[in-house]
């Protein structure tokens, strides 16, 4: 259901249960295609959705404020690329999209999500 914050979510789930994460710097993964469907309006709204669904179901209510700064940075990156009607559309669509899902709701802890972050920017990944 999560498009552009699948690996964020798995990732996040591991590290809470204490499963290590690894990086390989050589490891390299190459997508066949041009990202011409980044375009589409569907795949924007289902990227700014998939966003706030992954604070939604993963963040602790503290992290909730983080999580909207997260959202609307998605949002804003999206208009900057002049991506107005799938911004529109999956900021309309966030809160029944959340409300659809809220059954999946499993928090992390707060601790697991600091120990996240702090792994995913010693990386320069940012989430």
């Amino acid at each position: 259901m999560a498009y552009g914050v699948e690996e964020v979510d798995v990732a996040l789930q591991l590290d809470a249960q204490g499963i290590p994460l690894v990086e390989y710097a050589r490891l390299e993964v190459f997508h066949d295609t041009d990202l011409a469907h980044h375009e589409s309006v569907r795949i924007t709204a289902g990227s700014i959705r998939n966003q706030a669904l992954l604070v939604g179901l993963q963040y602790p209510l503290m992290a909730f404020p983080f999580g909207i700064l997260q959202w609307l940075n998605k949002i804003r990156d999206n208009l900057i690329r002049r991506r107005w009607a799938g911004s529109l559309q999956g900021a309309l669509q966030t809160p029944g999209h959340l409300w659809k899902h809220r059954s999946l709701r499993r928090p992390v802890s707060r601790a697991a999500l600091r120990s996240f972050r702090a792994l995913a920017q010693s990386g320069g990944r940012e989430l």
